[in-house]
């Protein structure tokens, strides 16, 4: 079974600790290196913004997120390859530009009243779609959700461990499986089972061992215990407040997907995201979970930096806007391709039940 991974990382000015618009920087710095970064790399546009003065406005916020993903693979050492090497490019560029990149589902300051709601970084994963393996890995979402919780900060305060999975707009709970904000869904433009609700992780390490649960839990044999919306919807919370993994997955599974391979073993041995983060804000300060989630993601090992920095949330200058000029095109058109994709695939099933309902009656 393949497998493929996007990651969407949140852009800092390392001297505010804030958000800036360091996202055409970096695809024009990785697009110098490689041209093929122009398919590899994406940026998140403020689509559910109030208005174009709210962007003006929260300039560093609404271009603040930059996601790279990889070609689908079976090997998973293979996919580790792919992804290490784009980390290390990413890490280089952003240093090259005096930027900093944050390994995390929202920046620490995130604020729930803030006009660019996009500004949240996920990690999602694409396996090959079947039914069965849709209806496996929806049931283990709430088990997913839990262990790979990044986000435990909201307005510089520690809330629940994914403070993402309550202010995203891109995810939600399944309506409908073709339906692009949801925890998961059939995405039709690569036929996957697509995986969007966990957040982005530290190390490449945690992201493979992530990846590597879900793919065994896709290769599970067998029927599997199917979650009705409301169990859904209750251990989906609490998974967001970091409850049990007793309560979320059986001990038996627990262990075999423990033992899948040396990633999953590891990962799962490892504190979550939220915790490492927490940690660090009980022994130092806000300043030095920013300072260590940059540096963990440069090292690739998650390394605490103690720092003093003061965090300043000033309004970046708009001459960052210029690096969109020569690659706006290639966004637009890249993402106007996956989502016609996307409708035209409802439009025929909504056609197709419509007939299906009509010759029935």
């Amino acid at each position: 079974m393949k497998i493929g991974i996007e990651e969407e990382f949140i852009v800092v000015d390392p001297e505010t600790l804030f958000y800036t618009p360091g996202v055409f920087r970096l695809a024009t710095g990785l697009v110098y290196r490689d041209s093929s970064y122009v398919r590899k790399c994406s940026i998140e546009l403020p689509w559910h913004s109030g208005s174009f003065g709210d962007i003006l406005q929260n300039l560093g916020m609404a271009f603040s997120v930059f996601e790279i993903k990889t070609d689908p693979y079976e090997d998973i050492d293979r996919l580790k390859n792919e992804l290490s090497h784009h980390r290390k490019n990413l890490a280089d560029v952003a240093r090259d530009n005096h930027l900093m990149v944050l390994p995390t589902g929202l920046h620490p300051l995130y604020s729930p009243d803030c006009l660019i709601p996009d500004n949240c970084a996920a990690m999602h994963v694409h396996v090959d779609y079947h039914a069965d393996v849709f209806d496996r890995l929806f049931a283990k979402i709430p088990f997913l959700i839990s262990i790979s919780a990044n986000s435990p900060f909201i307005k510089g305060k520690p809330g629940v461990l994914s403070n993402r999975m309550n202010y995203s707009p891109h995810i939600g709970i399944p309506k409908d499986q073709y339906r692009r904000r949801s925890d998961l869904i059939h995405n039709t433009y690569f036929d996957t089972v697509e995986v969007r609700m966990l957040d982005s992780q530290i190390t490449v390490n945690d992201s493979i061992g992530l990846a590597s649960i879900i793919k065994a839990i896709a290769e599970q044999e067998g029927s599997c215990r199917k979650l009705n919306p409301e169990d859904y919807k209750v251990q989906r919370q609490k998974a967001i407040s970091g409850a049990s993994l007793n309560c979320l997955i059986p001990p038996e599974e627990y262990e075999k997907i423990r033992h899948y391979n040396e990633y999953t073993k590891q990962f799962l041995e490892e504190r979550t995201g939220s915790e490492w983060q927490l940690t660090i804000f009980d022994k130092y300060n806000l300043s030095s979970v920013i300072v260590s989630l940059w540096e963990s993601f440069s090292a690739d090992k998650r390394t605490i930096t103690p720092s003093d920095a003061p965090i300043s949330n000033d309004n970046p200058s708009l001459s960052d806007l210029l690096f969109l000029i020569p690659y706006f095109p290639f966004f637009v058109i890249d993402k106007y391709t996956k989502y016609r994709h996307d409708m035209m695939s409802v439009s025929k099933l909504i056609v197709s039940r419509a007939k299906k309902n009509l010759f029935n009656h």
